[in-house]
């Protein structure tokens, strides 16, 4: 290698040893194909990611190193973004380096097949590593050909993660889709039975996993990792996560005596003539609270803004599809936006106007023919004029009931 090589991001850090011709990389987080950013500012989202661009054009610069050690701790995340990293790991290794990967903390679901990648596997004793079938979080009216067409493409993924297992196991593909249809955990040992690790190590500072208390994230080692609907192992600890504290409603480190047991000012009056510094602190710290407070509930009524705005419209795409789109697009974003309740409202004027006009067609339709003038023949020995009429009122009847069914 040219040069000592030492990258460091929130995600994952790079650093390379000249003399000893070889690397080490840091993978702590998740696995994203790019940066998420928040849907409604657009601003990149805080959080620990291994994004494969960046990756990638990192590992570049370490040339052609002897070892690579990875060190990795990821609860997993995009399936496509892990094959990606795993290939061009598995061709550092078919080129001559030398690939072993410690898993620190976790090896979950896409972390798993980076670590598959590694020519030697080294797990805590106190580590996870999960595998399961690719899974697709679906957010849309789809029909039968799509939703097939999305199985298949799962199902090429899955074949793409049995084989990285395979090559690093030696298990048959049944067993192995057998454990991923199960989403199967496996501790240290676990992993290194089936082949998965190759050794188990102690350490210093051990491993510590819990799970949130409504089991939607693991907690590994302080650090929460989003489950993301993956399941979650049932004889983890329960944490429960500390609220944010403050500190206290009152103002403190603030001394009301001086010089013996003599209290001082009662008031803030007195204090201001007594000790005019401290009142001055008082104030300045009093007035940053006030408005601090003041930002809280601005924040908070945003967000609230946002949560009703998302509510409407999700609301409005349940009963899309007995609308049409421009109603849609109307009650969404135009000048009259509405609610849901306000558009099914919409709806229904604009049924019962259709509803009129084809029943006055008809019956212009029906004046026009003088339907009601014709007279059915009359049966041998009745030929009574009330029961023409009768018959011909009776057909009108029917056609305006059969309209007002339809």
């Amino acid at each position: 290698m040219p040069k000592p090589i030492n990258i460091a991001t929130t995600n994952y850090s790079i650093a390379a040893d000249k003399k000893s011709n070889s690397a080490e990389i840091k993978m702590y987080g998740e696995v994203v194909e790019k940066r998420p950013t928040d849907w409604w500012t657009g601003e990149p989202i805080e959080g620990d990611f291994i994004i494969p661009s960046e990756f990638i054009k990192d590992i570049e610069k370490l040339g052609k190193c002897k070892r690579l050690n990875i060190r990795l701790n990821s609860i997993g995340g995009e399936v496509h973004a892990a094959i990606l990293i795993h290939n061009r790991l598995r061709e550092m290794s078919r080129n001559g380096t030398e690939i072993t990967c410690s898993v620190d903390g976790v090896a979950m679901s896409a972390g798993s097949m980076i670590m598959c990648a590694a020519d030697h596997v080294s797990v805590s004793a106190e580590s996870l590593v999960m595998i399961h079938k690719s899974i697709i979080c679906i957010c849309s009216w789809l029909n039968a050909d799509t939703l097939r067409d999305l199985a298949e493409r799962s199902d090429s993924y899955d074949k793409v993660i049995v084989a990285a297992y395979k090559r690093k196991t030696g298990l048959d593909e049944k067993e192995l889709l057998a454990m991923m249809t199960e989403e199967t955990y496996l501790t240290g040992e676990e992993a290194k039975e089936k082949g998965f690790a190759d050794e188990v190590y102690e350490s210093e500072n051990k491993t510590e996993i819990a799970a949130c208390a409504d089991k939607s994230a693991l907690v590994v080692n302080g650090k929460m990792f989003p489950l993301r609907g993956m399941p979650c192992p049932g004889n983890l600890p329960v944490v429960t996560l500390p609220e944010p504290q403050n500190s206290g409603e009152g103002i403190t480190n603030i001394k009301t005596t001086e010089g013996g047991n003599k209290i001082m000012a009662s008031n803030f009056d007195e204090l201001l003539n007594e000790n005019p510094t401290l009142a001055a602190a008082i104030e300045k710290e009093l007035t940053a609270k006030v408005n601090s407070n003041a930002e809280s509930e601005s924040k908070a009524a945003a967000t609230a803004a946002i949560e009703a705005e998302r509510k409407r419209l999700a609301e409005i795409d349940e009963i899309s599809a007995q609308c049409s789109p421009e109603m849609v697009k109307e009650a969404k974003y135009g000048e009259n936006a509405c609610t849901a309740q306000e558009l099914a409202y919409r709806m229904l004027q604009e049924n019962a106007k259709k509803g009129k006009t084809y029943l006055d067609n008809v019956m212009s339709d029906s004046n026009e023919s003088n339907v009601g003038s014709v007279q059915a023949t009359p049966t041998i020995g009745d030929s009574s004029a009330a029961d023409t009429k009768e018959i011909g009122l009776s057909f009108m009847d029917s056609v305006l009931a059969g309209k007002e069914n339809a």
